[in-house]
């Protein structure tokens, strides 16, 4: 039987390890950058052996105060070999057999711990958004964010792992010191980019980019004359919103740069704006954060296990472990510092709040609209958020847009914005919420930018969008049996980052999570989706069909994770995602992955990246149809089941509505000539 081994695969060094008679035999065989690796490995390890075979527990460092010290550190060690323990390669015995391993890896969360140029730069960046942020209105809300997010909070080390081989393995990690709040500055891991969330993000560029210092205008009211009322309702129009939506919408609620606009809304009894702590109902949950970084689960009341959270689920050997472990990266999208973000510094809240029983007819609309006013020169940062709660066996239709609005003549040049969203679903037993999610911020990308003409890239490099970020956490959850949420995401705008999270957590019997999402990415933009579908109750389902569509000199990146847990037997899930990779240029990262603890399931996921069909083509251009018009059509087709999807008044026709406004932006992603690689990336 042959083996065919590339030079540096994984099997190639097992091949190694089985035929070399020692480890200095193994080490020797690899190549020079290997080697250099597997030396620092073997160091490291070294290091960690215990000099008996005494079980040893993790230690606090020397300075935290006593009342920091919780049950993640030895409560019982004194002075001195919490001082021996902590950052040292010296090794303290413990009697503690829970610990297992030994566990003296540098600290964390110890102010002056030293960071990489991109980590200190990711520091600063975040830290100006909250020290330069005015106080949000939502009260005692805002400031518990605040200090969550300001406060250090001891590092839980890895007491929650028993696997004493994992936590070897795990503390001589090269992405040791990628968590986020190492340097004791944050209570909420920030990005990182070595950190698996932010790891196709390119991070050192936007943090050293516009800085997004300016805020909200003062008031969480917009406060409109005849005039002006007149001149946002014609640009609403122009941006695809219909001005009276009397007719096709049950409510509808309007934010023109993070403030409520009265003039332009229509609330009802289930929909309204919320401007401080007292008026938001449900605060248990509205105070939640994603991530697990709130760790209980959010049951109705009486239908799930108090004392069970998201650390402990699937027991000691599978559970995913504490929010704030240094290692927890590998696992969360990197949200729960935004979200925290989002509740200290919004001024007000959309919700949507359907009692029990209720159906409600029509959608209700909530419309996030930025207009091209002046403002600060480095830009400014605006924190929408969304609360949605229906109740047992209430149903609902939430269409949430985020719209550019022109207010000013042609040319002029505006400042640099971060959209930084939070919208939160909780469906009762036998509820239902079907969400449209829809961003066309940041304006129109230029096209034919994968050629070499330095004039469309200086063009879409000084364009207004060109500066943006718009960064989105949907953290959804079916909290009865026989829930239902069904999202449909289309992330089509021209903002030069644009980044979307998605969780739905379905924790009872019978609950089900749907996901439909669209990614359209040109020029040079750089688009994410990340989803989560985590599966906690038995008998539940999901389904998630994602669509990409990359052309320029644009990158797009879906990561889709399913978690199954011990409990969720019976559990059904597909998951699968298509992409086109339009241009030689562009770039594309299409990671499913599964993970599943129960042992009666199925699932399945999928990944494909291709051209469009060349066959396909031959069988239109056959047909008198010119080359252009046929790409054209074939990508149409490729994004219009998803964009069907979309409910009454907000899908439109080929002619007007978001149809065409899709249509508009591929025919700016198409490439203007043939691939300059044929063959490739091929559609059968």
């Amino acid at each position: 039987m042959g083996v065919i081994i590339s030079k540096y695969s994984p099997a190639a060094l097992l091949l190694c390890a089985a035929v070399a008679p020692g480890p200095a035999a193994v080490h020797g065989f690899l190549p020079p950058s290997l080697r250099h690796m597997e030396t620092c490995r073997r160091s490291a390890a070294h290091a960690m052996i215990p000099v008996d075979d005494a079980s040893t527990e993790r230690l606090a460092p020397p300075d935290l105060p006593a009342e920091l010290i919780d049950s993640s550190y030895a409560k019982g060690a004194t002075d001195e070999s919490r001082a021996a323990g902590s950052g040292s390669n010296e090794n303290v015995p413990f009697a503690s057999e829970e610990a297992g391993a030994v566990d003296n890896y540098p600290p964390f969360n110890e102010p002056g711990n030293p960071l990489r140029g991109s980590d200190a730069a990711a520091n600063n960046f975040f830290g100006r958004l909250i020290d330069g942020a005015p106080a949000g209105a939502l009260g005692s809300f805002a400031a518990d964010a605040r200090a969550r997010l300001t406060t250090t909070a001891p590092e839980a080390g890895y007491p929650s792992w028993s696997s004493d081989a994992l936590r070897e393995q795990m503390s001589t990690s090269q992405n040791d010191v990628a968590w986020g709040a190492e340097d004791g500055r944050f209570g909420l891991p920030v990005p990182r980019q070595r950190g698996e969330a932010w790891r196709t993000w390119n991070l050192g560029e936007w943090v050293n980019g516009p800085a997004y210092a300016g805020g909200c205008p003062d008031g969480a009211v917009l406060a409109l004359d005849g005039d002006g009322t007149a001149r946002t309702e014609s640009a609403l129009r122009a941006a695809g919103v219909d001005a009276d939506s009397a007719g096709t919408h049950e409510a509808r609620l309007v934010y023109v740069d993070g403030r409520y606009c009265p003039a332009l809304s229509r609330p009802s009894g289930v929909c309204f704006s919320a401007h401080g702590d007292g008026e938001v109902p449900h605060g248990d949950l509205f105070e939640r954060l994603p991530d697990g970084f709130t760790d209980g689960l959010a049951y109705e009341s009486g239908m799930g296990e108090d004392d069970k959270g998201v650390a402990d689920l699937s027991g000691p050997d599978h559970n995913v472990g504490v929010a704030t472990e240094r290692h927890a990266n590998n696992r969360q999208m990197g949200t729960g510092c935004w979200a925290a973000l989002n509740t200290a510094r919004a001024g007000c809240a959309a919700v949507v709040d359907v009692p029990d029983g209720v159906e409600v007819e029509k959608p209700i609309s909530v419309v996030f609209a930025y207009t091209d006013a002046d403002g600060d020169a480095d830009g400014a940062a605006y924190p929408p958020r969304l609360f949605v709660v229906a109740g047992k066996g209430a149903r609902v239709r939430v269409q949430q847009r985020y719209v550019d609005l022109s207010l000013r003549p042609p040319g002029a040049v505006r400042p640099p914005r971060l959209s930084n969203g939070y919208t939160q679903v909780y469906v009762g037993a036998g509820g239902s919420v079907t969400h449209d999610y829809v961003d066309e911020t940041g304006g129109t990308v230029v096209a034919g930018v994968e050629s070499r003409d330095d004039a469309l890239r200086t063009e879409e490099a000084t364009r207004p969008g060109a500066r943006d970020s718009h960064l989105e956490c949907i953290d959804a959850h079916c909290r009865g049996k026989d829930s239902l949420y069904v999202a449909t995401v289309a992330s089509v705008g021209g903002a030069a980052r644009s980044r979307v999270c998605l969780s739905v957590t379905m924790l009872l019997e019978g609950a089900r999570g749907e996901i439909n999402g669209i990614v359209l990415a040109g020029g040079t933009q750089r688009s994410e989706m990340r989803t989560v579908l985590h599966h906690i109750g038995e008998k539940t389902e999901s389904r998630q069909k994602q669509k990409n569509m990359v052309g320029g000199r644009a990158t797009a990146v879906f990561k889709g994770r399913i978690r199954v847990e011990q409990d969720a037997q019976l559990t059904n899930s597909e998951q699968l995602a298509r992409t086109l990779l339009l241009s030689d240029r562009s770039r594309a990262w299409a990671v499913p992955s599964l993970e599943i603890i129960a042992d009666d399931v199925k699932c399945a996921h999928g990944a494909t990246i291709s051209d469009l069909s060349e066959e396909e083509m031959f069988y239109m251009r056959s047909r008198g149809i010119n080359a252009l018009t046929a790409r054209n059509l074939l990508m149409y087709a490729f994004v219009n089941e998803i964009v069907m999807g979309m409910g009454p008044g907000l899908e439109g026709s080929e002619k007007d509505g978001l149809k065409e406004r899709i249509g508009r932006k591929l025919e700016r992603i198409v490439p203007k000539q043939d691939r300059a690689i044929k063959g490739e990336f091929q559609s059968s």
